[in-house]
């Protein structure tokens, strides 16, 4: 854009060069983001605009929600400060200054737009650390814009710094202690209790990854459905499974085998139990739902704890689920060791149930 107006097109060459460079220096990859398109189906849950807003004021109205409304002032201030000085106050501004307010302005808006596009496009589910790389992008834009219109700018800009970073300190330090799993606490207690003879089921299967880590006891154990690897998230395996016809099958015979045999099965996770009668699910893409691997997860889950509560006498908590998590508690440092101290992640803040005795 700047090079147009200023009709240098000469050092458009290396632009496009640097552009060229990257674009290219992706060409490896293209094997690996054809092959992921066939399980990202899997999360495509849509996008909107809504959710989008609600997750980047979470963002940026950390660590107190009035941020927030800072980042939207220094947007609206910076972009019309922009359009002032380039068409009221252009003569009065040196040429690299009208410059560098024209590029930094330009990229912040298209920059801005096209990660929304691009969001929208993706139509995968996001979360608040999605729009961390937005708010550094805006943050290189809006410090140039800023710099370049008034000298204050820059010990405005420090002590806004220094304000900001001291209060997020002050207030997320006691976040920053939180567990980020209970699942290596889970599997250290079952490596203990659990014989050879017992079966341990995770729920839902990407906590598997962290189960294998840290569980060294006796007993099988396995998730819903059952993978074949556990190194990482393999969700294109799970995609397979969700194309069979009840992939869970193995998993209720070695229940039943487990239990009447006078052994415990144990489950770890949020496995719900709703005795609620369950909607028969088909094999992926043919369900009415669609393919999302969030109610083939819960009809998974719902299926093997109906089957407990039908065939089990006997049911027990173990270990309860923490009730702090991160994003319950923002405050100060004084005071807060106590309510954190039992702090768990809330993607990884399992329970764990053990179940015993076998009824026909």
């Amino acid at each position: 854009m700047l090079c147009a107006v200023e009709r240098r097109w000469r050092d458009t060459l290396p632009i496009f060069g640097v552009g060229a460079a990257a674009a290219i220096s992706l060409l490896p990859y293209i094997p690996l983001i054809v092959h992921a398109q066939d399980w990202y189906v899997l999360y495509k849950v849509g996008f909107r605009f809504s959710t989008g807003w609600n997750q980047l004021s979470e963002a940026t109205g950390s660590p107190l929600t009035g941020f927030t409304w800072v980042w939207v002032a220094l947007w609206i201030g910076a972009l019309a400060a922009a359009i002032f000085v380039l068409f009221w106050r252009r003569d009065r501004l040196p040429q690299h200054a009208r410059g560098l307010i024209l590029f930094a302005g330009t990229s912040l808006v298209f920059g801005a737009a096209g990660y929304a596009v691009f969001l929208k496009l993706a139509e995968l589910p996001t979360h608040y650390w999605h729009y961390v790389p937005l708010m550094a992008f805006s943050a290189v834009c809006l410090d140039a814009m800023f710099f370049a219109v008034w000298r204050w700018a820059r010990p405005a800009a420090m002590i806004l710094a220094v304000v900001t970073v001291s209060t997020a300190f002050l207030f997320e330090l006691p976040a920053v202690k939180c567990r980020q799993t209970n699942v290596d606490l889970i599997a250290a207690t079952l490596s203990n209790e659990v014989t050879s003879n017992d079966y341990v089921i995770v729920h839902p299967f990407y906590c598997g990854v962290t189960f294998k880590r840290y569980y060294k006891g006796a007993a099988p154990w396995t998730t819903l459905p059952p993978v074949e690897d556990y190194t990482l998230q393999r969700w294109d395996l799970l995609k397979a499974k969700m194309q069979t016809k009840d992939p869970i099958a193995p998993v209720i015979d070695r229940i039943t085998s487990t239990l009447q045999s006078g052994n415990r099965v144990w489950l770890v996770g949020n496995i719900p139990f709703d005795q609620r009668p369950l909607q028969e699910i088909l094999p992926a893409p043919n369900d009415p739902s669609g393919g999302s691997e969030g109610r083939y997860s819960f009809y998974w889950g719902v299926k093997v704890t109906q089957f407990l509560s039908a065939h089990c006498r006997q049911r027990a908590v173990v270990m309860a689920p923490s009730t702090m998590t991160a994003f319950d508690y923002s405050g100060p440092l004084y005071g807060a060791e106590q309510l954190l101290n039992n702090c768990v992640n809330q993607f990884e803040n399992l329970p764990v149930f053990m179940m015993t005795e076998w009824k026909p």
